[in-house]
């Protein structure tokens, strides 16, 4: 995918000035492009392979994504770090919104 075709996917999916955007909005849309960008590697039968790199927190993953990122074509890059970005900012945002608006929910039935 180029830039080019990354910037009208993101215009076409929450406008050209992202006004549409939402935290459900991104998080869709962000994993639409993972997939769309690195599928995952699959067995004969369709199912998901999970590759053995060692990895045993999140910080080495991420870690790992930002090595991945240095070695990509600059606008390889770019994409995944938006992505990236998007997805740690709606993320943050999600969490802010469920604190802020904890007491409008029911209580949690024990």
């Amino acid at each position: 995918m180029t830039l080019d075709e990354f910037r009208a996917a993101v215009y076409a999916a929450f406008g050209s000035k992202l006004e549409h955007v939402t935290p459900e909005l991104m998080r869709t849309f962000i994993a639409r492009m993972y997939q769309q960008l690195s599928p995952p590697e699959r067995t004969e039968q369709g199912a998901v392979i999970i590759p053995a790199d060692g990895a045993s927190s999140y910080e080495e993953i991420v870690i790992n994504f930002f090595a991945h990122a240095l070695e990509q074509p600059p606008d390889q890059a770019l994409i995944l770090m938006w992505l990236f970005a998007g997805e740690m900012y709606f993320s943050e945002l999600g969490e802010e919104y469920s604190e802020r608006f904890k007491d409008l929910a029911p209580p949690e039935k024990a």
